[in-house]
């Protein structure tokens, strides 16, 4: 994902998507690490970890051949770690556990018929089997039905009028919008969506006020999607940074893991990239009208740039990163990664313990 941070919007959406049904969520109660109007909201003592790319050992390397390798989701099957790539649409599946640089065993381009770039940008497992795979510009998610035989029953799902709704939401003031994060909560999958301001006019300011909001498009009657000019929630700031949810996966226990990412598009200097894992209880709530921001357990930072989450058999998050190829290369200011290579951080089981009771 190449997506300048300090100029985009994010949002959330549950969506509809064929067998997958979503329903409205109620709101979930506070949490530490985000900025909340909410004094009594619980505090833990848990401190996030803090991850930099020398903690970062371990690197998945990209298909032979490939001249870019940037992860942009990730999935677990038991001993197969499948990850997709925003360039070039390509699938690769490694296995558990992993080595110092882990190399795929399988590799699948992923051809779809749309007319835009294939930019993929999620993964998560289908209910019933095989993978659900998110692109990001068309706002589509696809069922590979067998994802080891490469993918040759590969099938759009139905989103329903969410896209229509999202159209029209894109003149109001968003210039585009994009899915960028996916999982499934009972059965229903669970779509996240970035948007980009409306280049400035006469009416609207340019520039960009990134912030986050949930949102159920379940009930006859959608919950609207407010940007934070007409009332709607405020960006999720940590550390002086405003994040964009990158990667969500169900932990089974109650709540999400969520990565959520920043980038300084205009920067090359590893500076200019971070992220978080944080954690998220359920239920979900629908989108705030009252301007309050998501409640989050913030567990770990990074100064990496996150793109997915998904869960080891021991149910610690493994996380994937993109920090991009112009960042790669020698020199302190770098990330000294290959253009085919980037790096896999599978977390500590006491990072658990950020999670308040």
């Amino acid at each position: 994902m190449s997506t300048l941070m300090s100029r985009l919007s994010a949002s959330t959406l549950c969506v509809s998507l064929g067998l997958l049904s979503c329903q409205t969520a109620q709101r979930a109660p506070a949490e530490q690490g985000a900025v909340s109007p909410h004094p009594s909201a619980e505090v833990s003592s848990y401190r996030p970890l803090s991850v930099k790319a020398t903690d970062t050992t371990a690197r998945l390397q990209g298909a032979k051949g490939v001249k870019k390798w940037e992860p942009s989701g990730v999935a677990r099957v038991g001993e197969d770690l499948w990850v997709v790539s925003d360039k070039d649409g390509w699938l690769a599946r490694y296995r558990l556990p992993l080595s110092p640089v882990s190399e795929p065993v399988q590799v699948t381009q992923l051809k779809v018929p749309l007319d835009n770039r294939l930019k993929w940008e999620g993964l998560e497992v289908h209910p019933e089997g095989g993978l659900l795979l998110m692109e990001a510009i068309s706002r589509s998610v696809w069922w590979c039905k067998d994802p080891k035989a490469g993918c040759t029953q590969l099938s759009i799902l139905d989103a329903g009028s969410v896209n229509d709704e999202l159209n029209t939401l894109a003149q109001r003031p968003f210039y585009y919008l994009m899915f960028e994060a996916l999982t499934v909560i009972d059965g229903r999958a669970w779509v996240g969506v970035r948007g980009m301001n409306a280049k400035p006019s006469a009416d609207h300011e340019g520039g960009l006020v990134p912030w986050i909001s949930w949102a159920s498009f379940g009930g006859a009657e959608p919950l609207p999607i407010i940007p934070p000019a007409q009332g709607g929630a405020p960006a999720f700031v940590y550390e002086g940074r405003a994040y964009g949810l990158s990667g969500a996966v169900n932990d089974g226990e109650g709540g999400l893991w969520v990565t959520l990412s920043y980038e300084d598009e205009e920067g090359d200097t590893r500076a200019s990239v971070s992220g978080v894992l944080a954690r998220l209880k359920l239920p979900l709530s629908p989108t705030q009208l009252t301007g309050e921001a998501p409640e989050l357990s913030v567990c770990a930072r990074f100064e990496l740039k996150p793109e997915g989450v998904t869960l080891s058999p021991t149910g610690a998050p493994i996380v994937v990163f993109d920090v991009d190829a112009d960042r790669k290369g020698d020199g302190p200011e770098r990330f000294n990664l290959k253009r085919t290579e980037d790096y896999v951080w599978v977390a500590p089981q006491e990072v658990k313990r950020c999670v308040t009771p």
